[in-house]
């Protein structure tokens, strides 16, 4: 997961290969830390050039005594990571762990929930600008122009896209061009 997030729409903020979320990923265990002075990975300096990069990690600049980092998992896939941090000690008892991994898997379950909702509704706007394009052309003449089919795919393509920048470039095989 290093480098760009996957979802559009989720703010783009880089992730590192020093990053937590990077070692809770890749393991697909939580990490929890009762005491972050003593979890290295929470506290060492950063090892990668950051923008605008803070002189301390998160935990130590904001004088975090105990954090937890669960993967967030569902239908097999990790979709994000859960951090719990805490300003008091914690002891991270069985019962505060289920707890907490029990809220994680229902946020994962959540988060693919509104993923297959969004993808839904896309097939749908989808399927209705094919529709459209349809009506456009059955409706243009029985015999319609090149023109007249470029511009409504491009009308129904830019509705789709949601983009009023972009062009149609038409291939002749015969000319290679």
């Amino acid at each position: 997961l290093e480098g760009e997030r996957r979802v559009p729409g989720v703010a783009k903020d880089r992730i590192y290969k020093d990053d937590v979320v990077v070692q809770v990923v890749g393991s697909g265990a939580a990490l929890y830390a009762p005491d972050v002075r003593r979890q290295d990975e929470l506290i060492r300096p950063y090892s990668e050039d950051r923008e605008d990069q803070p002189t301390e990690r998160f935990v130590v600049r904001e004088g975090i005594l105990s954090s937890a980092a669960i993967p967030l998992k569902a239908a097999g896939e990790i979709v994000g990571v859960l951090f719990a941090i805490y300003r008091t000690a914690q002891a991270f008892d069985q019962t505060q762990r289920q707890l907490i991994e029990l809220f994680a898997s229902q946020a994962a379950a959540a988060i693919l929930n509104a993923r297959a909702q969004d993808a839904s509704r896309d097939m749908s706007q989808a399927q209705e600008a094919i529709i459209e394009f349809g009506k456009s052309i059955s409706q243009a003449k029985s015999n319609p122009k090149e023109d007249e089919v470029l511009e409504a795919i491009h009308t129904n393509a830019a509705k789709l896209m949601d983009t009023n920048n972009m062009y149609i470039a038409l291939y002749e095989e015969s000319r290679d061009e």
